[in-house]
């Protein structure tokens, strides 16, 4: 009998194996096209919302900026080998968070991918560091949610800061005593308290810019609630099928936000605020990153 299971079990992990690319780009292709008969439904209202807080979007992209740099400088910190310059980080970075929104799931991370080695980084170089940076992502993320939860005013929040913490425990031991072997060899460079940090103020920089989009649009929310809804954010965004979990994580801010007063119309107005920010700061990153890099070249040049 358990002959029978296992062997079941192995059938459809195999058939999983083999169907996983089309399963995850037809749940995108799925969810996109939802979501736009969605926004068509709720006609231009949530727009013309979105477009009369221009400075709340200009301050929303301002925040995502800076969240992209610090992207950038946690891979450099804690990668295996010497990783390119901060400013070519920007510019990878910035470049593939635009095209992991509009292109197919996983197009983002191949892109940066492909341009961290044509700036001389081995495959596996980029594959044990992006795994490092993942790990890590979901740690401060599980971290977070558990130190903001247990003050957040809604049932069960103690039980789910308490899972949290278990889940966050965890993994901070597995990374510590892995043994798969695959693993082990990602984590066999050891990662210094300090580069960690960085990915504290990843967490701060997120909920900053859900703090200020929030409380800007309508929703009265505190600073602890921005931090535990960017560490769901995070998670969401790491086992989601979709490119920045398109759909699941607008989803979430679209509840929590009519939790916190308001309706429908404003929530999908902040989801668009948020998204559209998210593009116009890579936008703006990749932009600033490829003048500052002709500034410094220019002025090496006229030495």
């Amino acid at each position: 009998m358990n002959h029978k299971i296992s062997k079941a079990f192995q059938s459809l992990y195999s058939a999983w194996k083999a169907h996983r690319h089309s399963v995850k780009k037809a749940s995108y292709t799925i969810i996109f096209f939802a979501i736009i008969f969605f926004l068509i439904d709720q006609g231009k209202e949530p727009w013309t919302i979105a477009f009369e807080n221009w400075l709340t979007f200009m301050s929303l992209t301002a925040t995502t900026t800076i969240g992209l740099v610090v992207q950038a400088k946690s891979f450099s910190a804690i990668s295996i080998k010497k990783a390119p310059p901060l400013l070519e980080l920007i510019r990878i970075w910035s470049l593939s968070s635009i095209i992991s929104v509009i292109a197919p799931f996983f197009a983002g991370i191949t892109t940066r991918t492909a341009l961290l080695i044509e700036e001389g980084m081995t495959f596996k170089a980029c594959l044990s560091t992006s795994v490092r940076q993942a790990w890590l992502g979901m740690e401060y993320a599980l971290l977070a949610g558990a130190v903001t939860l247990p003050f957040l005013n809604f049932s069960h929040n103690k039980k789910l800061a308490f899972a949290f913490f278990l889940a966050w425990a965890s993994f901070r031991v597995a990374r510590k005593a892995i043994y798969f072997d695959r693993l082990k060899s990602m984590f066999k460079t050891p990662i210094r308290r300090r580069d960690e940090s960085w990915f504290a103020l990843q967490i701060l920089t997120m909920s900053l810019t859900f703090f200020i989009g929030f409380n800007s649009i309508g929703a009265k929310i505190p600073f602890e609630m921005a931090i535990a809804i960017s560490s769901i954010t995070v998670l969401a965004s790491l086992i989601a099928f979709v490119p920045n979990g398109l759909g699941i994580t607008d989803t979430i801010w679209i509840l929590i936000a009519t939790q916190y007063g308001m309706d429908l119309t404003q929530s999908v107005s902040l989801s668009i605020l948020l998204r559209a920010s998210h593009l116009t700061g890579s936008a703006f990153a990749l932009l600033a990153s490829k003048l500052f890099q002709w500034f410094f070249t220019h002025c090496k040049n006229t030495r």
